[in-house]
This record gives structure tokens, C-alpha cells and sequence, in this order.
């Protein structure tokens, strides 16, 4: 019952049509993947940075506080090899992620139109997502999708169920904007998002049985699982865990433009007639 009441009045401001400034904005530039196959647990590699992009809709309810809907497009890609990681196994995933966010909005100064004066503003933004992901390998000419082979005995009997191609993250970032008129902003913004679940790149820290996988769910799902095995009853009892070292993230980063679609006064600066610097 608490928990009701307190999140009651987030639940019920975005139906209070007219009550707040919104505004329709994007966001363009690139998408970072960070986990289990990388070799330092935020190392960025040139190889692996894929295109990411947003469309979202920003309601300001005061001269500080919004809530931003995010629709987020992220491709990441990763390869053990790029780091330096296990060359002789080379494990690597890529996938096209589609995110819904929600986030809260704090800006550090109080902004909201041109004429207030204080023109920019960091802002600091923290939420929750749910994303759609579906982890694939190309190996020569085939592309193949890495869930349904549970390369870690997923569907096993004494392994895990095959995870699911929705989860959830939480996304916190930091980011500037500016307004360059009274209806529209442009800015910078990096969210980092972190994915709750381990099976973003399909590597975990689950124990695995070489022999588990290939008897069950056959040899490409072994092959995959640990290419530096071979098929060879020697190898059936060979045990490896393939990753776990670190916890799965993945970045948006670039350029925000925004328009504001409707004007309420919500988050105009009561500094409107003065002439100073940002005000806290």
C-alpha cells in the first residue's frame, strides 16, 4: 500500500494533459556493447561501437523535473578476440536491441524557454527499460540466432531454462542542453543502461559439461558453445564456464534535438524579466 501511494502521483502526471511543457525530441549517434567478452569491464573497442538512435517525448512538470518516454534502437556486437580476450575460442554475439524506457530528468539549472535567459542546463536522468534482443553468430555465410541453440545446456535437465528475449534494464546518464530558440533545444546525453540479465552477448558464469551440450542440443549448439573443442568423446567431460567475469551494459551516445509541442508555462524561469547566469 505504501508503494502504491507513493508512486500514485508519477502514475497519474502524464494524464494531466495541459498541466506540463512537452516536448518531441531524437537522439542520434552510436551504441556501445560492455560484458563478458570484453577484456576490461568498460572497455570500448572501435570494432565492436554499432549505431544507436531515440525518439522520445520529454513532459516537464517543473522548471527542474520531467519524465522522458524513450523508444531506443541500439545494434551492439562483441568479439572476445578485439580485447585481446581467449583468441583461440573467439567467442562474439551481435544483436539489434529495441528498448522502451521511462526516465526521470533533473536539471541542475533551471531552463525551459529562451527569453528565461539561462539558456543551457546539465541535466542528470535515471529509470527503468524493458528491451527486445535476439543474440545471433554468423559463421561463414550463415547467420544463426544464438538463443534457441543453448550453448550453456539451456532446456537441460540440471541447467537453466532458455532465457527470454524480453528483459529489463535500468538506464542512468548524464547529459547538456541548450536552447538555440524558445520552442527548440539541441544538447549531448550518454545513458548507460544496465541490462538485468547475464545472457546480453549469451555468455554467463553458468558452469557448463561439453558432452551436456552436444548430446542434447547437438553439435553446432557445442561448436558455438566452445569452438576450441572438438566433437571427441575425450572432450565429453571437459567442463568450462564461458564467461562471468563482468556484468552486461550497453551505451547510448549523441546528439539531442528537441521541439516543444506545447507550451503550459509549467517550466518557465520566475527569473523571466531578470538578466543573470543559471540559477540552482
Amino acid at each position: 500500500k505504501f508503494a502504491l501511494v507513493f508512486c500514485f502521483p508519477f502514475m497519474v502526471m502524464p494524464l494531466l494533459k495541459g498541466q506540463e511543457d512537452m516536448d518531441l525530441g531524437i537522439v542520434g549517434g552510436v551504441a556501445v556493447y560492455s560484458g563478458d567478452l570484453s577484456a576490461q569491464e568498460f572497455g570500448i573497442y572501435l570494432d565492436d561501437i554499432g549505431v544507436g538512435a531515440s525518439i522520445f517525448t520529454r513532459n516537464r512538470f517543473t522548471r527542474f523535473l520531467g519524465v522522458r518516454t524513450s523508444l531506443t534502437y541500439a545494434h551492439l556486437s562483441g568479439n572476445e578476440k578485439n580485447g585481446g580476450g581467449n583468441l583461440q575460442r573467439g567467442l562474439n554475439f551481435k544483436t539489434d536491441l529495441f528498448e522502451l524506457s521511462v526516465m526521470g530528468e533533473w536539471n541542475i539549472f533551471h531552463t525551459g524557454y529562451y527569453k528565461a535567459k539561462t539558456t543551457f542546463s546539465p541535466y542528470l536522468t535515471l529509470g527503468v527499460g524493458a528491451f527486445y534482443y535476439d543474440p545471433r553468430i554468423t559463421i561463414g555465410s550463415r547467420e544463426i540466432r544464438l538463443r534457441p541453440l543453448g550453448t550453456e545446456g539451456q532446456g537441460v535437465s540440471g541447467y537453466p531454462s532458455r532465457y527470454s528475449p524480453v528483459q529489463f534494464s535500468m538506464p542512468v546518464g548524464v547529459g547538456v542542453h541548450f536552447i538555440i530558440k524558445d520552442r527548440w533545444t539541441i544538447g549531448y546525453e550518454i545513458v548507460a543502461r544496465r541490462a538485468l540479465t547475464d545472457y546480453l552477448d549469451d555468455v554467463s558464469d553458468q558452469s557448463v559439461i561439453y558432452g551436456d551440450v552436444l548430446l542434447n542440443n547437438g553439435e553446432l549448439a557445442a561448436q558455438v558453445s566452445n569452438p576450441s573443442l572438438s566433437p571427441d568423446p575425450a572432450n565429453y567431460t571437459q567442463a568450462y564456464t564461458r564467461g562471468g567475469r563482468f556484468n552486461d551494459w550497453f551505451y547510448v551516445t549523441g546528439i539531442t534535438i528537441a521541439y516543444r509541442i506545447r507550451n503550459s508555462g509549467t517550466s518557465r524561469s520566475r527569473y523571466i524579466d531578470r538578466n543573470g547566469c543559471p540559477r540552482f
